[in-house]
């Protein structure tokens, strides 16, 4: 019924809680729910919020009031939190409301669902699962935990926090009390009426605190928060975002290892002082768990003073706590003692019933990754000089992929041994999961033989495994092909698969005429079967293999039947790959834009079908952005860049290794098109995450300074380039030694400044060591040698050699292919005319004529051209 103020305490909720001001305690829960029970139970008949039937209090806090009630429309019994909103006005109610609408629509295992939101009696109301359980404060308390059941908590809480964020919404209010644990033993993040658009700001004049200081009594203009777990820039008076979130769940997990929190303080303010100044409270007493020291580094990390040296994203702390050696232990205790359920799956989707649930189903990554995998590969790494550093990037995240693998299997087994999931989707999820293990398998055999190549592309080979938490999406595995129905059929697929691993470790190695011959005779497999996802998938092996070898062609035919493969099965995740790949090798290899202009267009359709497929997003964009630079269409290529720097930012990837590439690729562009102040900020950016991500020794930095030294001498800085491409040089030799065919381009470029300055007999040793390298790999009719022979023309007509010299650049000239940068092609012709000016000057115009200055970038080149034209004009 309705509800309306009675004489003995006028006023709506709103008007209460103002009057509650400054000079009360404005938290004061038990004044809160005095004044909603005068209001709702004085008629002592049912009341009713919405539809909903209020039943008994549950608790009440700094957000409002929460009551059980009964859905009569869906017969169910419902947790309602009634929200304190404050001194909003209309339209702050209304974003109250939409915000608390915009929580109706997320869903996950560790978040309380939030059915639906309204408002009554001017207050917003919002309607959330009823959560059979104590909260997680609770749940450390009624007896002790082991470290295993707390990070196994902890990282249920994080997931939770993630999907908050991936939302693009900020929980602002996160602590212990505000995650429940259900009789299920699972972790869900509940409080939702905190979050907010991530954009939200907390302006220090809107905080107000007790007169008493009491910091448990903070409150914001419509919105509570916690002091004890808030983020130093929010008491500073930012904006709460995602790396505040953090800070809270750190100090919470800080608080559940230590048995105290990391800060301390008897009144706000002083709690404030201490946590800007960096003041950690004394530990006292025992504590409640031994905390290792991996762990201690990750509570220091996710408790910086400065929000940008916590981890990028609630992703990167649920992988890092997952990393450490003691999860790997104790994971069957952990789930058993937070409710786990009991399973254990042998093979593909065949249950048998054991006195261990679920024990061994993740058993297969044993014989991929175990005890002794690691140190025999971080031996085989440090045959390299670059190789220590590698190793300490990648192992943690091999180790990351491998415990979500092994998670996805028991959370799939858990799954359906509690009833909820069918076994044909159990199904479904083991074979997704499968293929991952085969990929995975696939790395790390190439790792146990890696040589100097292998190891410099470590980094970039792992950001290239699929995902492992795509299988756990049942509506997106439903919408590819099952494997065959008949038994023979399906071990017959199974068995052509298994040798994927195998595939993957020499596509890894570089070994591409060996992963050629392998790819052709799984296709040949695939066709004695006959089953169109096994075509589709061998097919584009095939055609990979072809791409990296040079055969456009070849590899061209292969993609588009994989394509159709892939479409006659209604396989996405096959047809979405063999479309991107299809922009490369039309754009870069072919330079045919109108075809990759195609396959984009449908890449971007099939991509539109399903969230997924993040990697292929990324790769779309780039490489649509790279076939568009081929053709200096420079706005399409800096637009799809943007796209490209756009996801990484929403994936929380801006600083990876992957996305510092973007950014080095996009610096490289804008150097080409002579926006060299822009082009600077995006090089030097990737340089600094791909020092961090690679460590200070490694070829992929080499070639970074080489990207410097280009820039610099494109800026007319030939001194500064002189000292990045030495640098590139130097490192490229201490890496992978001097005759590797990457040091050929810091070579050349080297040698052409030196030509540049006039220091003809300086630069031709580089450029002959330039020009010998690019013969090795790709023999006399190489078109590289075009830019080591162009600058050993220009250096023997400096020292007078001049029948040298025409001679060199005349088969520069040769050489240089139709699709060559007009920049390119003019440094050739202008060097020819400079040479013949004095012996046959009607031959130099000749040549002279032929170059259009207004289509060159390099504004140095530009201009030598035009002086020479005007010089000799007729």
């Amino acid at each position: 019924m309705a509800v309306t103020p009675t004489s003995r305490e006028s006023g709506n909720l709103t008007e209460r809680f103002n009057d509650a001001g400054p000079g009360g305690r404005p938290l004061d829960a038990e004044r809160m729910l005095a004044s909603l029970e005068a209001k709702l139970f004085d008629s002592g008949r049912a009341t009713m919020i919405g539809r909903f039937s209020a039943q008994t209090r549950l608790g009440a806090g700094g957000m409002g009031v929460v009551l059980s009630a009964f859905d009569p429309q869906l017969e169910r019994t419902v947790a309602v939190k009634v929200l304190r909103s404050g001194d909003a006005d209309a339209a702050e109610q209304e974003r109250l409301l939409q915000e608390a609408r915009a929580m109706a629509k997320l869903r996950h295992p560790n978040l309380v669902t939030v059915y639906e939101a309204g408002t009554h009696q001017g207050e917003v109301f919002v309607v959330m699962e009823l959560v059979d359980g104590g909260n997680l404060r609770s749940w450390l308390d009624e007896q002790p935990r082991s470290l295993e059941e707390i990070l196994t908590a902890f990282i249920g809480a994080a997931d939770g926090l993630h999907a908050i964020h991936a939302a693009d919404m900020v929980h602002r209010d996160f602590k212990p009390d505000n995650v429940l644990i259900g009789s299920d033993g699972r972790p869900q993040v509940t409080d939702f009426g905190l979050a907010r658009p991530q954009a939200a700001s907390l302006d220090s004049a809107e905080m107000m605190i007790s007169e008493d200081g009491d910091p448990s009594a903070t409150r914001t203009r419509g919105l509570a928060g916690t002091p004890t777990y808030m983020a130093p820039e929010v008491w500073q008076g930012h904006g709460a975002d995602a790396l505040s979130d953090q800070w809270s769940f750190f100090v919470s997990l800080y608080e559940a290892l230590y048995g105290q929190r990391p800060f301390e303080g008897g009144t706000a303010q002083a709690l404030s002082l201490a946590v800007l100044s960096n003041e950690r409270t004394e530990l006292e007493g025992e504590r409640p768990v031994a905390v290792p020291s991996w762990l201690a580094r990750a509570l220091e990390r996710g408790l910086s003073l400065d929000a940008r040296a916590r981890y990028p994203s609630m992703r990167d702390v649920i992988a890092a706590l997952r990393a450490g050696e003691v999860r790997k232990r104790g994971r069957t205790m952990a789930w058993a003692a937070l409710g786990g359920a009991a399973l254990t799956a042998v093979g593909v989707g065949v249950l048998i019933p054991s006195e261990e649930p679920c024990r061994d189903v993740d058993a297969g990554m044993e014989a991929v990754w175990d005890a002794q995998t690691p140190a025999e590969i971080e031996r085989r790494f440090a045959e390299q000089p670059f190789g220590d550093t590698t190793w300490s990037a990648v192992r943690p995240r091999l180790e990351t992929y491998a415990q979500a693998w092994r998670d996805g299997r028991q959370d799939a087994c858990r799954a359906t041994e509690r009833g909820g999931q069918s076994e044909a989707a159990l199904d479904l999820r083991m074979r997704c999961l499968d293929r991952r293990l085969r990929e995975f398998d696939g790395l790390v055999r190439a790792f146990e033989d890696a040589d100097a190549t292998m190891i410099g592309g470590a980094v970039a080979a792992l950001g290239k495994l699929p995902p492992v938490d795509v299988c756990a999406d049942l509506d997106f595995l439903e919408s590819s092909t099952p494997a065959p129905a008949e038994p023979d059929a399906r071990d017959a697929v199974e068995g052509v698969r298994a040798r994927f691993g195998e595939y993957h470790a020499t596509v890894h190695l570089g070994r591409w005429d060996e992963a050629e011959s392998l790819a052709a005779s799984l296709r040949t497999s695939a066709e004695e079967i006959g089953y169109e996802p096994l075509l589709a998938e061998t097919k584009a092996m095939l055609a990979g293999a072809k791409a990296r070898l040079g055969d456009a062609d070849g590899a061209v035919a292969l993609l588009e039947q994989a394509f159709e493969h892939a479409l006659a099965s209604d396989h996405l995740e096959l047809q979405v790959w063999p479309a991107v790949v299809s922009v490369y090798v039309h754009g870069s290899m072919r330079k045919d834009a109108e075809q990759a202009g195609r396959w984009t267009a449908r890449a971007e359709a099939l991509l539109r079908r399903n969230d997924h497929f993040p990697r292929a997003r990324r790769s779309l964009h780039a490489n649509a952005a790279n076939a568009a630079a081929q053709t200096r269409s420079f706005e399409e290529a800096n637009a799809r860049y943007a796209k490209v720097l756009a996801l990484c930012e929403a994936s929380g990837m801006a600083s990876s290794y992957e996305c510092g590439r973007y950014r080095a690729s996009l610096g490289g562009i804008k150097r080409r098109q002579g926006k060299l102040a822009e082009a600077r900020v995006l090089l030097n950016d990737a340089a600094t995450t791909l020092a961090r991500e690679l460590g200070g020794v490694h070829p992929e930095l080499a070639m970074m300074r080489n990207m410097l030294g280009a820039l610099a001498a494109t800026a007319g800085e030939p001194e500064a380039a002189l000292v990045e491409y030495r640098a590139s040089v130097d490192m490229f030799e201490r890496t992978v030694g001097a005759e590797h065919p990457g040091i050929a381009h810091p070579l050349n470029n080297l040698g052409e400044v030196l030509v540049k300055l006039e220091r003809p007999a300086e630069a031709m040793p580089y450029l002959e060591r330039a020009a010998a390298i690019w013969t090795r790999d790709g023999g006399a009719e190489n078109p590289m040698l075009a830019y080591a022979l162009t600058s050993l023309g220009e250096a023997k007509r400096q020292r007078g050699r001049t029948d040298e010299a025409l001679v060199d650049l005349e088969r520069a000239h040769a050489l240089r292919p139709k699709t060559a940068a007009p920049d390119e092609v003019a440094r050739t012709k202008l060097a020819l005319a400079r040479t013949l000016e004095t012996t046959d000057l009607a031959r130099a115009r000749g040549y002279a004529v032929q170059i259009d200055p207004a289509k060159l970038t390099e504004v140095a080149l530009r201009e030598a051209v035009e002086a020479w034209l005007t010089r000799h004009a007729e």
